[in-house]
């Protein structure tokens, strides 16, 4: 190898950094499971580099060891046979952009406690994607595009200290029935952020937002009930409930509605505000 730093071990290629850790950097592409280990060459491994599995299409599972503090971008991008990812511990705080894109046969993902960051793309194209698990809640946002084409997912809860939902991070989760906010720290909901998810009933957008973003909850059909708890809400953006449920009902506060009636009717929406 022309990098003296790298070495392989299996059918994986560690980069050893100068802070003496380890980061893994590629793998065969014929992998079917891997276990990363903890250490390597007496140092832990506590990075999955960037494109590190990308494109390793007949990997199933692989297991990442409890040292690893982030997940590089596109690092699992296109496998597509991968059913399942475990992580193990705690020490995780970020999963980058593209990380588990187009793994279109996962079914299921556990995201550790202390992961503050959610990258865009993260998750998208995870067709059969139907159960994401949240365990912390340090996440603050929630990246663009994160969970688009998700249209397996049914069900999501925003930890209580998520201040922004990306653009389209939920577009297109057309069997997702239930969204749960946690806390009351949001306050921006990104453009599309949740456009499409033609099965969402009903949502509660809670009291510090003070945008909702053009398109959020555009097209999706069966909504018939929202609620605005805040009084701080400045911005809806145009299109914000276009095509959402024919009888479809807004509840505001008392003191905010003929404000927000306002800003509904030039953001599109004529139906019934109380």
């Amino acid at each position: 190898m022309e990098d003296t730093n790298e070495l392989k071990i299996g059918k994986l290629v560690f980069r050893i950094n100068d802070d003496s850790t380890a980061t893994v950097v590629d793998c065969e592409k014929d992998a079917v499971a891997i276990e990363v280990p903890e250490l390597v060459d007496g140092v832990p491994v506590v990075y999955i580099g960037d494109n590190a599995f990308k494109g390793c299409t007949n990997l199933k599972k692989v297991t990442i060891p409890k040292n690893v503090t982030e997940i590089g971008n596109n690092a699992f991008y296109n496998c597509k046979k991968i059913t399942g990812v475990t992580i193990k511990g705690s020490s995780l705080v970020k999963i980058g952009t593209g990380t588990f894109r187009k793994c279109s046969s996962l079914k299921s993902v556990t995201i550790p406690k202390n992961v503050t960051e959610i990258g865009k793309d993260a998750f998208r194209d995870c067709k059969k994607l139907s159960k994401v698990t949240i365990k912390g809640t340090k996440i603050k946002k929630i990246g663009k595009n994160a969970f688009k084409g998700c249209t397996k997912l049914k069900k999501v809860t925003i930890p209580k200290n998520v201040t922004e939902i990306g653009s389209n991070a939920f577009y297109n989760c057309k069997k997702m029935t239930s969204v749960t906010i946690k806390g009351s720290n949001l306050t921006k909901i990104g453009t599309g952020a949740f456009r499409k998810c033609s099965s969402l009933k009903s949502v509660t957008i809670t009291k510090n937002v003070t945008e909702i973003g053009k398109d959020a909850f555009r097209d999706c059909k069966k909504l018939s009930k929202v609620t605005i708890n805040g009084t701080k809400l400045k911005k809806v953006g145009k299109n914000a409930f276009k095509n959402i449920a024919k009888k479809s009902t807004i509840k505001v506060p008392k003191s905010k509605k003929k404000a927000y009636k306002n800003l509904l009717k030039k953001a599109g929406y004529t139906k019934t505000v109380k």
